[in-house]
Formats: structure tokens, C-alpha cells, sequence
């Protein structure tokens, strides 16, 4: 049981990070979206989008190895 708790905790450790990125991306779209004229707001965008689905998909992979843990 140590060993499935210990697991678990390390996941979560891991996926405390994923979702200060998330919300960062977040706030800086707000900030883009007051500061920069359409067309550098547009490639901005476009990179946070990337690193987001990243993120999201990290998230799932950790998810899944969770999910493997505590069956």
C-alpha cells in the first residue's frame, strides 16, 4: 500500500506544475489580448494553444499511469 500511495503522490506532485502552466497561458492570453496589436496576438496565441495541448496531454498520460496505479 505504501508503494500505490507513494506512486500516487509522486503523480500528483507532477501534475501540480501542468496546471500552474494551464492557468498562466490563461492570464497571458488576457494580457495579449489588451497589449498587442491582431496580428502578434494571433501568433501568441497560437504558441499558448500549442503549449496547452501539450500540457493537456501530459495531464492524460499521468492520468492514465494513475489510473494504472490504483487498479
Amino acid at each position: 500500500m505504501d508503494n500505490l500511495e507513494n506512486g500516487g503522490s509522486k503523480l500528483h506532485q507532477l501534475m501540480q506544475p501542468l496546471n500552474i502552466i494551464r492557468l498562466s497561458c490563461g492570464n497571458i492570453r488576457v494580457r495579449i489580448a489588451k497589449a498587442l496589436d491582431e496580428g502578434d496576438a494571433e501568433y501568441l496565441n497560437a504558441k499558448l494553444d500549442r503549449i496547452e495541448e501539450q500540457v493537456t496531454r501530459l495531464n492524460q498520460l499521468l492520468q492514465d499511469q494513475k489510473t494504472e496505479i490504483t487498479d
